[in-house]
């Protein structure tokens, strides 16, 4: 992935020069630190530190992954994330792994909307929305569903 902005491309490589270990991710402030480095220290109108959202995104986590980092510059040059939807994603989580699995999925869909869904049709939003191929949605997984695409709706 890459993400195209005015003042540059930012790819992978410039989340992983940051990386002190094979793990390939980065502790919460040395994420918010390469934000500000890369000049996206604030989303929209500047009003809030794009690390309030970096926390909204990966809740008590130490870490932060590349779509994490990813899902935080889009904040930065689209839209923040309204408060609310980490709650809302832990209170469908319900057995707290951090992911929604095919059971949860079907309860997520039944709550927010009124038609009737199959087993096929969860099995088909989740192929859709999985971008890291392991079966289940994460939160980044489901704002990018949710709340970044114009092609999803129930």
């Amino acid at each position: 992935a890459v993400v195209s902005t005015q003042s540059g491309h930012y790819g992978r490589g410039v989340f992983d020069s940051e990386c002190l270990d094979d793990e390939r991710v980065l502790t919460f402030n040395a994420a918010v630190a390469l934000l500000t480095k890369l000049d996206f220290k604030f989303y929209g109108d500047a009003k809030y530190p794009l690390s309030h959202y970096l926390r909204e995104i990966v809740g008590s986590c130490t870490t932060v992954t590349f779509p994490n980092f990813v899902q935080a510059v889009s904040i930065s040059i689209s839209k923040p994330i309204p408060l609310g939807y980490k709650e809302g994603f832990e209170d469908m989580d319900l057995d707290h792994n951090g992911k929604l699995d095919a059971k949860e999925v079907f309860n997520m869909m039944k709550k927010i909307s009124d038609s009737c869904y199959s087993w096929a049709d969860v099995e088909d939003f989740l192929e859709s929305t999985d971008m890291d191929h392991d079966g289940k949605m994460d939160y980044a997984e489901m704002l990018k569903a949710f709340y970044f695409s114009q092609t999803i709706s129930f």
